[in-house]
């Protein structure tokens, strides 16, 4: 299976609830920390993974 990538900040309850599902039932993952305090969320690359940032 291909390791999953986690976009967002860690600071997130959204973010905090993906990761306890994956760690859960044992899944590899990575978290990518996108900083929303300096509008990462708001590049068109991140825009381009999530249309809401």
């Amino acid at each position: 299976m291909t390791k999953l990538i986690v976009y967002g900040t860690p600071l997130s309850t959204y973010v905090r609830t993906v990761r306890l599902l994956l760690e859960s039932a044992g899944l590899d993952y990575t978290l990518k920390g996108i900083d929303i305090f300096t509008g990462e969320n708001q590049s068109a690359e991140y825009l381009s993974k999530n249309p809401f940032g």
